[in-house]
């Protein structure tokens, strides 16, 4: 699916934190369950106990363990200190499930989902795909752009790309195309930790996709001649829906396969 879209011109994600009115924990425990079907749990696998020094931006290893039947594991005498959160993650690879105990009340009963392994990108769709315009240095002819992306993985599978494959290609990878000409591209998301590669029609992404939803907010910079620029928007993922916004008096938007809408307010100033 591919959107040619015309552009004329006039001229810390971070996820909400639930208060911890917890009264000091001597004890972690929990298990790691599989979340696909028919997936086994690896055997002794090691679950490690991050301790995050929000005063000096640190983060250490408190202890490590592994699991035991079940999936089952367990961190004895944890003791609570000011400006110290802890984190449970499961060391399973690439895809390295984690918890932040600040958002879990129940401390004896934490969950890490680990999946098995893809790497078809046949389960995961774009669910919205917005393209804003937000600044325009018409002096320079260079224009701002910010995507918002919300994608969902539909399996019960993570995709981990095969970066030891070497007959890989920018087609195996989870990618996205670009105006000719751009730059300081920027790109962050809520998935797991991951390299950006360049390929010749923009980006790939190499981090994992467990499945469930997450948003990826691109942006960067587009050069420009005259009074706008031309955008082929190539969607391999297919897209449900499909915005592009502009203000008003800094010009207008034109696509094919697309309709104009009345004007949205998007934050009051």
């Amino acid at each position: 699916m591919a959107i040619v879209i015309a552009l004329f011109f006039a001229f810390n994600l971070d996820k909400p934190r639930i208060a911890n009115a917890q009264t000091p924990e001597t004890e972690i425990a929990g298990k790691i369950i599989n979340g696909t079907h028919d997936g086994d749990i690896p055997a002794d696998t090691e679950v490690l106990l991050l301790a995050i020094d929000l005063v000096n931006n640190q983060i250490i290893e408190e202890a490590s363990t592994l699991t035991g039947e079940n999936g089952i594991f367990r961190f004895n005498n944890v003791v609570h200190r000011p400006g110290v959160n802890f984190r449970v993650v499961a060391n399973t690879g690439t895809h390295t499930p984690t918890v932040d105990m600040q958002l879990v009340e129940n401390w004896q009963a934490v969950e890490l989902t680990i999946y098995d392994e893809t790497t078809s990108l046949e389960q995961i769709t774009i669910k919205s795909y917005v393209l804003m315009i937000p600044t325009i240095n018409a002096r320079e002819r260079e224009a701002g752009v910010l995507s918002v992306i919300n994608l969902n993985n539909a399996g019960d599978r993570v995709w981990i790309p095969d970066l030891k494959n070497p007959n890989l290609t920018g087609l195996d990878l989870f990618r996205f195309n670009l105006p000719l000409g751009y730059k300081d591209l920027s790109v962050e998301s809520e998935l797991p930790p991951g390299n950006i590669l360049d390929i010749a029609t923009g980006f790939a992404m190499t981090n994992p996709i467990p499945p469930g939803d997450a948003t990826i907010l691109i942006s960067y910079i587009v050069p420009y001649e005259g009074d706008g620029f031309d955008f082929t928007l190539k969607l391999p993922y297919g897209a449900t829906q499909i915005r592009m916004l502009l203000t008003e008096e800094a010009g207008s938007i034109k696509a094919d396969k697309l309709d104009p809408t009345e004007p949205v307010t998007v934050a009051d100033s």
